[in-house]
C-alpha cells in the first residue's frame, strides 16, 4: 500500500518535474549559445529545447539514483519535530553560506577546474533541510523520496549553469576533444571548431576566432574529424 501510495505521489509530481526540467534545458541553451553572442531563441524549435531538457534530467537521474541507493543502504527515518525545526531555521544562513563559497569555487575554477565538482558538491548540503520544507514535506510522505526529488531540484540548475559554462570556455579556449568542419572551399576550407547546430543553422569558430552561422543548405559538403587537447587527429 505504500508502495503504491509512493507511486501515486510520484506520479502527481512528474508534470512539475517536467516543466522545471524544460526550464533548465531551455535555461542552457541560452547560456550557453549566449557565450557566443547568439541568441538561440530566434533559431531553435520547441523539440531542440525539448531534447535538451531530456539530456538534462537524465543526467539528474543518474545524480538522484546514487541518492537513492545511499537512503536505501542508510535509510533515515522521519525526523524529529524538533530536528526539522532546526533545520528550518538555520537554512537561509546555510544558503548564503553555501552560494558565498559556490560562487568562489566558480570563480577559480577556470585555473583549476576541480573546483567545479567542489562548487556542486558544496551545494548538495543543502538537500537535507530543503527536504523538511512543507512543499517537499507534504507532497512526499517517505523521506527516501523527499531527499531524491530535492537532490534533483538542487542538481538541475547548479549542473546545467555549469555544464553550459564549461562547455563554452572550452571551445572558446579550444580545451579539451573539438570537433572540427572542413569544407572544400569558401568559409572553414582551413578547417573550422564546431560550436553545435541551432535550428537550420551551424555555428562554427574560424582559424581567427570569428563566430560564424552558416545555413544547413550550404552544408553540403564538408568533413568532420576530432583534436584533443594536443592537436593530434583522432
Amino acid at each position: 500500500m505504500d508502495e503504491y501510495k509512493h507511486l501515486q505521489e510520484l506520479k502527481r509530481a512528474t508534470p512539475y518535474i517536467g516543466v522545471y526540467a524544460i526550464f533548465w534545458g531551455c535555461a542552457y541553451l541560452i547560456a550557453y549559445w549566449s557565450y557566443f553572442n547568439i541568441n538561440p531563441l530566434q533559431y531553435i524549435g520547441a523539440s531542440e529545447v525539448v531534447l535538451q531538457a531530456g539530456k538534462v534530467l537524465f543526467q539528474g537521474a543518474i545524480f538522484v539514483i546514487l541518492i537513492l541507493l545511499f537512503e536505501y543502504f542508510f535509510s533515515r527515518k522521519e525526523p524529529s519535530e524538533s530536528r526539522r525545526i532546526a533545520e528550518l531555521k538555520a537554512l537561509p544562513g546555510r544558503i548564503l553560506v553555501v552560494t558565498f563559497v559556490a560562487c568562489i569555487a566558480i570563480y577559480f575554477a577556470e585555473s583549476r577546474p576541480a573546483l567545479y565538482s567542489s562548487a556542486l558538491a558544496i551545494m548538495m548540503v543543502l538537500i537535507t533541510p530543503i527536504s523538511y520544507t512543507d512543499l517537499f514535506s507534504h507532497s512526499f510522505s517517505s523521506p527516501q523520496l523527499r531527499t531524491s526529488v530535492a537532490a534533483l531540484v538542487l542538481f538541475l540548475p547548479m549542473s546545467t549553469m555549469l555544464t553550459a559554462y564549461t562547455d563554452a570556455k572550452n571551445l572558446l579556449n579550444d580545451k579539451g576533444e573539438l570537433t572540427y568542419i572542413k569544407r572544400p572551399s569558401d568559409i572553414c576550407s582551413r578547417g573550422c571548431v564546431l560550436i553545435g547546430k541551432i535550428g537550420d543553422y551551424f555555428a562554427v569558430k574560424s582559424t581567427n576566432q570569428n563566430i560564424i552561422i552558416i545555413k544547413s543548405d550550404e552544408m553540403k559538403y564538408f568533413q568532420t574529424y576530432t583534436l584533443n587537447n594536443d592537436k593530434k587527429i583522432n
